[in-house]
């Protein structure tokens, strides 16, 4: 067996009903003054909002805040400013994405008084460097990119130079993450869809990367395994399903562990560079581009690399996915494309033209993109096909 180093990875409490632990957990880190940072709607629609406020309010203060949307570095620095003088000493963060990635940028940030870009920035450019940081728990409300997992966050500054600032630092990771299928029933059908295929993006890319080691593909194939019958039941009639939002709330942290123990790939490249230079959420543009990606890759590997081991990868997932016997590597192959690109087309994904996308957009996502392609050696042309497909 290879070595290998496998990141850390915080507790996890996982199941129906979890959610009652986090009066527990906070007493764990001795929180006497919460900061619970929301979404705009999700949590308060499902009813639990009230709840955990009332529950949370026997430490004392529960401060309460919302991000309705990516986080900014002129949104974090307004939250710590408002919150700096309640002393906060534990920051809840339930929600999406964009939700916990905010948690970990204030967590990181609420002591001192400097900008969160240049406080984050340090940390980034001194990975030994350790700051103080205030306990964050972690509870996603959307299966998705498993944020709540990972040392990566997402700031918000789009612009033409492609500024959204992507981070990862040890410091980042949550101190404790609830995994409850209950909070995942009030996601909107549309939004389930484009996590899901971002939950599959993310965990097909890192079984496929070439130097995974054994303990990580292990938790990535439980994770498809445990997505391949439920992410179309989770977007219709399965909705409300504990056990169908169970499985997919698992495979979101399974893709989430897998990348924080993996290189970065062609299609979560393609999606950051996209959504750093243009309006679009990373979610869609991971989700909507998903089977293009594939297809184009496929075909680019048995151009150029035939006996590629990665080709050996993805047969081994479409032999999952599509469940039938005996056939031959570029059977299983072409059956994953035929498999991924049939859901982006049968579940709600919005195409790049919808966010105002244009092919004079596409020429500097193109150039940046070549700095993601580790394994698979896409040309210009190739890339650019991928984003044409789904104008």
């Amino acid at each position: 067996m290879k070595a290998f180093s496998f990141s850390k990875v915080p507790p996890i409490y996982f199941g129906a009903g979890q959610v009652r632990q986090l009066s527990r957990l906070i007493a764990q880190f001795q929180g006497r003054r919460v900061l619970l940072i929301t979404g705009a709607q999700s949590l308060e629609a499902s009813g639990k909002l009230e709840q955990i406020k009332t529950d949370l309010s026997e430490f004392g203060r529960v401060y309460h805040t919302i991000c309705d949307r990516e986080p900014t570095d002129a949104l974090i620095d307004g939250i710590c400013a408002e919150s700096r003088d309640h002393s906060i000493d534990v920051v809840v963060s339930i929600g999406g994405g964009s939700v916990i990635d905010a948690g970990k940028a204030i967590a990181c940030n609420m002591p001192p008084e400097s900008g969160a870009i240049d406080r984050i920035q340090s940390l980034v450019t001194n990975p030994q460097l350790t700051h103080s940081k205030i306990p964050l728990i972690a509870i996603p409300t959307t299966a998705g990119a498993g944020n709540e997992v990972t040392p990566k966050m997402a700031i918000d500054r789009v612009g033409v130079l492609g500024t959204k600032a992507f981070f990862s630092h040890p410091q980042f990771t949550p101190d404790a993450v609830i995994l409850d299928p209950e909070l995942l029933i009030s996601c909107p059908s549309e939004l389930t869809a484009a996590c899901g295929l971002v939950t599959l993006s993310h965990l097909m890319e890192a079984q496929f990367a070439l130097h995974t080691s054994v303990l990580t593909e292990a938790i990535i194939w439980s994770g498809l395994e445990a997505l391949k019958d439920n992410l179309l039941l989770a977007c219709a009639v399965g909705a409300t399903s504990q056990a169908v939002r169970g499985k997919m709330a698992y495979a979101s942290c399974a893709s989430g562990i897998g990348q924080a123990n993996s290189s970065i790939g062609l299609l979560q490249g393609l999606a950051l560079t996209l959504s750093s230079f243009c309006p679009i959420p990373y979610r869609v543009a991971c989700s909507t581009l998903a089977g293009s990606a594939l297809r184009v890759s496929i075909r680019a590997l048995r151009t150029r690399y035939a006996q590629n081991p990665i080709l050996l990868k993805i047969a081994k997932v479409g032999e999952l996915f599509d469940g039938r016997t005996q056939q031959s590597p570029n059977y299983y192959c072409d059956a994953l494309v035929n498999i991924v690109e049939a859901w982006v087309q049968i579940l709600p994904i919005p195409r790049l033209g919808e966010y105002g996308i244009k092919p004079k957009d596409l020429p500097p996502v193109v150039e940046k993109t070549l700095d993601y392609c580790p394994d698979v050696d896409l040309h210009r042309d190739e890339i650019y096909a991928i984003l044409q497909d789904r104008l």
